[in-house]
């Protein structure tokens, strides 16, 4: 999901993750958005 700048979405997706919060979530993201916007 980072890959395509949806990191935002995880919680909502995986309520129960046991990843924590969205600031230690973004810790753990390691890449960088490979799209911007939608692949048709």
């Amino acid at each position: 999901m980072a890959l395509h700048g949806e990191q935002a979405q995880f919680a909502a997706r995986f309520p129960r993750n046991g990843l924590g919060n969205a600031a230690l979530q973004d810790s753990l993201i390691a890449f960088n958005p490979i799209v911007s916007g939608r692949i048709a």
